[in-house]
């Protein structure tokens, strides 16, 4: 199994960003509901 992965808050800046321009081109707009579902791992 994997060890403890870390993050620095630039990283999950960049990713949250890049996550809501995706979103935002399948139509998505601030304010609207998205639900996820996301894997307990980095794999």
């Amino acid at each position: 199994m994997g060890g403890i992965e870390g993050s620095i808050w630039q990283q999950v800046d960049r990713s949250a960003k890049k996550l809501a321009f995706a979103l935002n081109k399948l139509g998505l707009v601030s304010g609207d509901k998205c639900a996820t579902i996301a894997w307990n791992n980095l794999a």
